[in-house]
């Protein structure tokens, strides 16, 4: 019995290496992809205020306008993908006959700018192509990093954690299916006779011993099937509600057409948890009746696989009755046959921005009507002599 009691014993060994080695990959993969999924999304932030800046400094670099740049790049480095802003005024320069003026505006005056972390040169071009400016973005990567490193330690303990519940969870039932089992038909044939019991003890041996090892590894992965997949899915909730932790989640279950929002995104429009209620509808009847269209355009294309990544500006009406900027994301998720299964996502408050670049907006157009009018004057003055 000690020689079978040692064959089992050395049996969970290589099996729970097979099995922790499998989860190991998967974390490692979900990591790598969580690491591109936050890059993606930090290149296409970049890239938009990157074409904000393109549009919006010529008009002030040309009108020598130094305090607006300055308010526009302190706008700007609120993302949390953005370390530092460095500016090259060309157009300025001239002024002073220099090659250019550099300015340079950090995120935090106290921290020195990491010149490693430089990811983009771009131009600011007048409407006749002269280069104004040139303007060169550094990252900040802290906050991707910070996700990581909760990734990864959360993947060490609940490695540490599957190994020790698989250990004990394969032995218990290695010990209770199998061995203990074949010690009492082994007990049960030493009490027959030496003729009978023979023939019997080795066809039970053989049969028994092995149908009940296949059954207890069989309901052992069946168990270990079902968990890792409510593991996996509750990562993935978790692992997306980290990369953007100021804005609100939402989880579609497109099968059962459930939809989940969590209490953040629930706040961004003024409710409490329990005052609204996790339905479609809920969130269709609040859509803008001029958003309403495109939201639901958007949001059925990408489902049927027509855009790689969901995106969405659209109003919400709020609690109190005004109407909230929110810029959407998300993704779909697909499973082994291709077909849509759940569709996870965040809500942003970007109405401060909104109200900014309305309030900028009218400014430009102040200003060109007050050129418009000053040519008028200049015109009829030439008229008159």
């Amino acid at each position: 019995m000690k020689k079978q009691s040692s064959f089992f014993t050395i049996l969970t060994l290589p099996l729970m290496m097979i099995i922790v080695i499998v989860i190991a990959i998967n974390y490692i993969i979900n990591y790598t992809v969580t690491k591109k999924e936050l890059e993606k999304i930090q290149h296409k932030e970049i890239t938009l205020i990157t074409q904000q800046i393109q549009t919006i400094l010529p008009h002030y670099i040309e009108t020598y306008s130094a305090n607006d740049i300055k308010l526009i790049m302190k706008g700007k480095l609120k993302s949390e993908h953005i370390q530092a802003i460095v500016l090259k005024d060309y157009y300025l320069a001239k002024i002073f006959n220099k090659k250019f003026i550099k300015n340079t505006f950090l995120k935090d005056e106290n921290k020195p700018l990491k010149k490693n972390s430089f990811y983009s040169s771009s131009n600011i071009l007048n409407s006749d192509g002269e280069v104004l400016a040139t303007f060169e973005i550094y990252l900040d990567n802290s906050t991707i990093e910070a996700i990581l490193d909760d990734i990864l330690i959360k993947y060490l303990m609940e490695l540490l954690f599957v190994t020790l519940l698989l250990f004990f969870s394969i032995y218990w039932l290695l010990n209770r299916y199998v061995l203990t089992p074949i010690q009492k038909m082994i007990a049960q044939m030493e009490t027959l006779p030496f003729e009978e019991s023979e023939e019997k003890s080795i066809q039970l041996q053989n049969s028994k011993e092995l149908n009940t090892l296949i059954v207890a590894i069989n309901e052992m992965l069946y168990k270990m099937s079902v968990s890792q997949k409510e593991v996996q899915s509750l990562n993935e909730r978790i692992l997306l509600s980290r990369e953007c932790t100021n804005d609100g989640l939402w989880d579609w279950d497109v099968v059962q057409d459930k939809i989940y929002f969590d209490t953040k995104w629930k706040e961004i429009i003024g409710y409490k948890d329990d005052e609204f209620t996790n339905s479609l509808n809920e969130w269709s009847l609040r859509i803008h009746p001029d958003d309403f269209d495109k939201v639901m355009q958007d949001t059925q294309e990408h489902i049927n696989g027509k855009s790689s990544f969901y995106e969405n500006i659209h109003r919400l009406k709020h609690k109190d009755g005004h109407w909230v900027w929110i810029h959407a994301k998300g993704k779909v998720i697909q499973d082994e046959k291709g077909d849509p299964y759940r569709f996870l996502g965040f809500h942003s408050d970007i109405s401060l921005q909104k109200e900014f670049e309305s309030k900028l907006n009218l400014r430009v157009k102040e200003e060109i009507e007050k050129n418009k009018q000053k040519d008028e004057i200049l015109q009829q003055q030439s008229r008159q002599s």
